[in-house]
C-alpha cells in the first residue's frame, strides 16, 4: 500500500511547513495519477466533504447521484424532510442504482434485476429471486441487504458526507467557519439556480486558483477597472477552511458594473464584525467553495473527475424573494453570468499548470507562495498533507493543549503572524474555534 512518503519526502514536508514566505509547495508528483489514488483511499474518505445542496432535491422521494473522487453516492430526500446519503451500489451484483436525478420516487429500483429499496435504503423487493414469481430464496435476509449508508451532515443548504464514518463530529469540523461567518444572517438566503463546468486540471490546481486573488489584475482585468486599493486579506480556520477576501476602493464617482448590480439587490442582515463591502472566496476543505458577499452567496464544488480533470458545480443564492422574484431576474442572471465568466477565464491557467507538471517533476522544480496573497493556498496544501497523515484524527483524540493568553493585542498579532509566517499580520488571520461550554 502506498504512503504519503512515497510521493512527498520528509524534506519536502519540512519545506511545505515552513513560514509562508520561505515555504515550498507540494511537488509536481503530488498532482499525478498515483497520488490521486492515494487521495481516493486516504483523503476523501477521511474528511467531511461537500457533495451537493439540499435545494436540488426539495421534496420527499427526490434523489440525485453524486460522485466524490470516484466514490459513487446518492443523496435522497426522506419522507420526514431530512436527507440521507447512500453508496450508489446495488447489494445484488454491484450495479449503479441511480444514473440521473429523479423526482417523487417512493422506492429506488435497480435497473438490472429490479431489486428495490425504500427511501431509507431498506431492501423491499427481490422479484423472481428464487424462480418464476418466487420472491425469496434460502440464505437471503432482506434485512441484511439494505443499501450501505454514508454519514451525512447539513450546513444551511450545503450537504457533507464522511465516507469512512470516522471523522470528528461535524459540529467540531464546521465550528471555526460558523464563528467566522457569524455576522452574516445566512438563513435568509434562497436558492436561485445553478450551473456546471470543468477545468482540465487536477482538483488541487483548481482549488488553489480559486483561493488567491494575486492574479486578478492580469487574469481578470475587468474586475479591477478603476480599483485604487484592494484591501486583500487571508483567513484560515484550523482543519476546516481557507479564505481570501477583498474590499475594493474606487476614486470618487468610479466603480464597475458589479457595483450597479449590488445596489439593485437586497442585502442580508449583518452584525459586526461583518463588513458590508467585503467579498470572500472560501475553500471548505477539501472540495467546497463558497463565494460570500452581502447580497449573494454561491455554494460550489470542485470535485475530481480523475487525476487531471475537475468538475465544477455552482449553486447561487439571493436574499429572500429576490431569489425568485421576476423583477430581479435580469440582475440575478447577470450576477451568475459574471461569476461564470470569471471562472471560465481561469481555464487556460489551470490547463497551463497541469501541462507543466511533468516538466516540473523532471526539473525538481519547487513552487513558492506570495506571503501576502497566497497564505490560503499554503494552508490548503498543508491540510492535504495533514489529512493524508491522519493528523486531524490524532488532534481529536488528544486533550486540548492549554494556550497562554496574549497579554496585549500587539502580542496576539505577533503570535498570529508567527503562526502563518506572514510579514504583514493585518492581512492574515487565523481563526480558532471557541471551545463549547461545559455542561453542568
Amino acid at each position: 500500500m502506498t504512503e504519503l512518503r512515497d510521493f512527498v519526502s520528509d524534506r519536502e514536508v519540512e519545506a511545505l511547513f515552513r513560514p509562508t514566505a520561505r515555504a515550498e509547495g507540494l511537488p509536481a508528483r503530488a498532482f499525478g495519477a498515483e497520488f490521486y489514488r492515494l487521495e481516493q483511499e486516504r483523503l476523501f474518505p477521511r474528511a467531511w466533504c461537500a457533495v451537493g445542496v439540499a435545494s436540488r432535491i426539495p421534496e420527499a422521494g427526490d434523489a440525485m447521484p453524486v460522485d466524490l473522487a470516484g466514490w459513487p453516492l446518492m443523496l435522497v430526500r426522506q419522507r420526514d424532510g431530512s436527507v440521507a446519503a447512500f453508496h450508489n451500489v446495488c447489494r445484488h451484483r454491484g450495479m449503479r442504482l441511480l444514473s440521473e436525478p429523479c423526482r417523487g420516487r417512493s422506492t429506488l429500483r435497480c435497473p438490472w434485476h429490479s431489486w428495490t429499496y425504500d427511501l431509507a435504503g431498506r431492501l423491499v423487493a427481490t422479484p423472481d429471486l428464487g424462480g418464476d414469481r418466487v420472491k425469496t430464496a434460502e440464505g437471503f435476509d432482506n434485512a441484511e441487504l439494505g443499501l450501505k449508508g454514508v454519514r451525512l451532515a447539513q450546513w444551511h443548504d450545503y450537504l457533507f458526507v464522511n465516507i469512512d464514518g470516522k471523522a470528528p463530529a461535524f459540529a467540531d469540523y464546521i465550528r471555526p467557519f460558523d464563528e467566522f461567518v457569524a455576522g452574516y444572517d445566512l438563513s435568509v438566503m434562497r436558492h436561485a439556480g445553478h450551473w456546471e463546468g470543468a477545468y482540465p486540471s487536477n482538483w488541487k490546481i483548481a482549488v488553489e486558483g480559486a483561493i488567491e486573488d494575486y492574479h486578478l489584475p492580469w487574469g481578470h482585468p475587468e474586475l479591477m477597472q478603476g480599483v485604487a486599493v484592494r484591501n486583500g486579506r487571508v483567513d484560515v480556520g484550523e482543519d476546516c477552511f481557507a479564505a481570501i477576501s477583498g474590499r475594493f476602493e474606487y476614486p470618487a464617482g468610479q466603480g464597475p458594473k458589479i457595483a450597479r448590480l449590488m445596489a439593485a439587490m437586497p442585502r442580508m442582515p449583518m452584525t459586526p464584525p461583518a463588513e458590508p463591502d467585503r467579498y470572500f472566496i472560501i475553500n471548505l476543505f477539501p472540495v467546497g467553495l463558497i463565494a460570500l458577499r452581502a447580497d449573494t452567496v454561491m455554494l460550489g464544488l470542485m470535485t475530481p473527475d480523475g487525476h487531471d480533470r475537475t468538475r465544477l458545480v455552482f449553486d447561487h443564492y439571493f436574499v429572500g424573494e429576490a431569489a425568485t422574484d421576476p423583477a430581479h431576474a435580469q440582475h440575478r442572471q447577470e450576477m451568475m453570468d459574471n461569476l461564470r465568466f470569471v471562472a471560465e477565464q481561469d481555464i487556460p491557467f489551470n490547463k497551463g499548470v497541469q501541462s507543466n507538471l511533468a516538466t516540473r517533476d523532471r526539473l525538481d522544480f519547487p513552487t513558492r507562495f506570495s506571503p501576502y496573497w497566497e497564505g490560503a493556498i499554503h494552508h490548503f496544501q498543508k491540510l492535504v498533507v495533514e489529512t493524508l497523515r491522519g493528523d486531524a484524527r490524532q488532534k481529536a483524540k488528544r486533550p486540548a493543549a492549554k494556550r497562554s493568553a496574549a497579554k496585549t493585542p500587539a502580542e496576539g498579532a505577533r503570535r498570529r503572524a508567527a503562526a502563518l509566517g506572514a510579514k504583514r499580520a493585518p492581512a492574515h488571520r487565523r481563526v480558532r474555534a471557541k471551545k463549547p461550554a461545559k455542561r453542568r
